[in-house]
């Protein structure tokens, strides 16, 4: 006779064993994917570890690389704002050297004043001296031809001294042009330099605060995202449940295995005693599998709330740490309200390095003007030169007549009274040779100081322009560096992520695993009620035999149940099966915790 229908146990049976199928699938599917999830949580937080050190630690363009760009910048445009200088320093110099020269002009004009007041002097004494040789006759012919040609030079001289004196006058007004145009350079180069790179510096300034506060929080950022691993690692957690379940489910095929059918061969009293025993078995097991079943879905109940709160709060917190890296991101790179974004602040600062850089070229030009004004200053001094030199040869033809006058009068007694006349001429000859002598050696002495500065200007020139070819190199180099340092950092920024797309994907997947331990859930339950129902059928069929007997209860007489309890491995089961079989079990570990036999 059969205790337990076989459509029952095999339906108990298969039910049990798609249940310890499945929630092996479904717990082995976490256990495989979980680590996979953790290991990618790891790996962008590495990864986030080597985009912040990218902006701020050594060996990337960074923070890093920008201070070594701001200070090498500073200390190429420091050593250049301080040669400049030095070499206008010079300039001014060489400037000085030419106003104290040019002073000497003024004893020029002097000195001009004395040659025309003396060659009028001789041209006056010229006539006169005509008039005596006319009055003389034949015998004062020669002299007279001597005055006439004394005559004719007096004039031409008056009228070199007054275009030396013109000459003079433009070369004043030349130095005026050099002065100016080494003023206006003077002017163009404190524009230039004054703040030759304080606006460039104050980028820089305000992109270093800007970088460390962006590397301050992308850190702060990444602490907080550490916070998610404790819900991972709780949902983690959950997979040694499918231990305690599997144990659970053996331990109730366990008690299947136990049922015994009645045999045919008893008959009588001996009979309905097997039977009764039998049957207050199956209700003792079918109790206890309801209540195991119960404790199944219970576990995984909570663990499915426990995916379920975890999930929302790794979701909520993901979401809220990509808002504000997302928000804080788009601040930084395109600016707010009134601050500049790093962008623009990079794009100020290679401007700036442009502007500083096309200013700096336009020093050489500026000297390169002052050169020609100069040049054209000392041809015009060259040029007063050349007229004295004229003087010189006109003075020595005065001496010529000088002593052809000389000669004249010794011969004829008639112009014995022209001596005195004679010898004045030549006091006047002999003091416009000192005159012109002088103003030669001033002349030559300022040609002399304006050819030094000439020199002087050109080896600056020289210097000034190698200057900016060296700056413009360095400059160049650190405007390409700082290039790209800004697409980096931009780059880097822009790409902080801490959560990678395969982390996306394997998280994604937990939402699945949630609705299936759902279902593991319900699964349980199903079966529990099947159990239930047997163990009430048991109870009945019980009842009514001993109501045939006049029985009330019935104790079982065989110790199987005490046996298949001894071989559970948890003890609030072997505890739970001692309340419904009436019997004590001996001192286990505590509930949930596994024994292995």
């Amino acid at each position: 006779m059969n205790v337990l229908q076989e459509s029952t146990r095999e339906e108990l049976v298969s039910k049990l064993s798609k249940l310890i199928e499945a929630t092996e699938t479904v717990y082995t599917h976490i256990a495989e994917e979980y680590p996979k999830m953790l290991n990618e949580f790891d790996s962008g937080f590495s990864e986030a570890d080597r985009q912040i050190s990218l902006i701020a630690a050594e060996g990337g363009n960074g923070l890093d690389a920008l201070r070594m760009i701001m200070d090498n910048t500073k200390n190429c445009i420091q050593q250049t704002h301080h040669s400049f200088t030095e070499l206008s320093s010079s300039d001014h110099s060489l400037l000085d050297m030419l106003k104290q020269s040019i002073k000497r002009l003024d004893t020029l004009e002097e000195l001009i004043a004395n040659i025309t007041f003396n060659t009028e002097e001789i041209e006056l004494i010229s006539l006169n001296a005509m008039v005596v040789a006319l009055k003389a006759g034949q015998e004062g012919g020669g002299f007279s031809h001597v005055t006439d040609e004394l005559r004719r030079i007096s004039a031409k001289t008056i009228s070199e001294a007054k275009n030396l004196t013109t000459e003079g006058k433009q070369i004043q007004s030349y130095f005026g042009e050099v002065q100016n145009t080494a003023e206006t350079i003077a002017q163009e180069q404190d524009k230039i330099f004054n703040s030759f790179g304080n606006k460039l510096f104050s980028y820089f300034s305000t992109i270093e605060e800007r970088l460390t506060r962006i590397v301050n929080f992308f850190k702060t950022l990444r602490s907080r995202a550490d916070d998610i691993r404790s819900p991972l690692i709780t949902m983690m957690e959950a997979v040694q449940t499918q231990d305690i379940i599997r144990q659970t489910l053996d331990q109730i095929n366990i008690t299947l295995d136990k049922i015994q059918n009645i045999d045919d061969s008893h008959s009588g009293t001996d009979r309905e005693d097997r039977l009764l025993d039998e049957l207050t078995f199956l209700e003792q097991v079918t109790n206890l599998g309801s209540y195991l079943l119960d404790n199944i879905a219970a576990a995984i109940t909570e663990n499915t709330e426990t995916f379920v709160a975890s999930i929302e709060k790794v979701k909520n917190a993901v979401e809220t740490i990509e808002n504000e890296r997302d928000l804080f991101i788009s601040r930084q790179i395109e600016g707010e309200s009134r601050d500049d974004g790093i962008y623009d602040l990079f794009h100020q600062s290679e401007n700036e390095l442009a502007t500083m850089l096309k200013n700096t070229r336009k020093v050489p030009k500026l000297k390169q003007n002052m050169r020609t004004t100069n040049s054209a200053f000392l041809g015009r001094i060259q040029g007063l030169e050349e007229g004295f030199q004229k003087f010189t040869t006109l003075v020595g033809r005065f001496r010529n007549i000088h002593v052809a006058a000389r000669i004249e009068v010794a011969k004829r007694q008639i112009l014995k009274e022209m001596q005195s006349t004679v010898q004045e001429m030549r006091n006047l000859t002999d003091s416009i040779f000192g005159d012109v002598e002088n103003a030669l050696e001033t002349t030559k002495g300022f040609i002399e100081t304006a050819q030094e500065a000439e020199e002087g200007f050109r080896d600056s020139f020289r210097q000034e322009t190698d200057l900016v070819a060296s700056f413009t190199l360095e400059i160049q180099r650190l405007y390409s560096k700082l290039k790209d340092t800004n697409d980096e950092i931009v780059r880097t920024m822009q790409g902080f992520n801490l959560f990678n797309l395969r982390f996306r994907e394997l998280f994604g997947s937990t939402e699945v695993d949630t609705e299936k331990l759902a279902g593991l859930s319900r699964q349980a339950k199903s079966i529990m009620e099947i159990f239930e129902r047997t163990a009430h059928s048991a109870a009945g069929r019980k009842q009514q035999i001993l109501k045939e007997r006049g029985l009330e209860k019935w104790e079982i007489q065989e110790q199987r149940l005490q046996e298949i309890v001894n071989q559970f491995t948890i003890y609030a089961h072997k505890a739970r099966a001692g309340e419904i079989g009436g019997f004590t079990v001996e001192t286990g570990t505590k509930e949930g915790a596994v024994t292995f036999f």
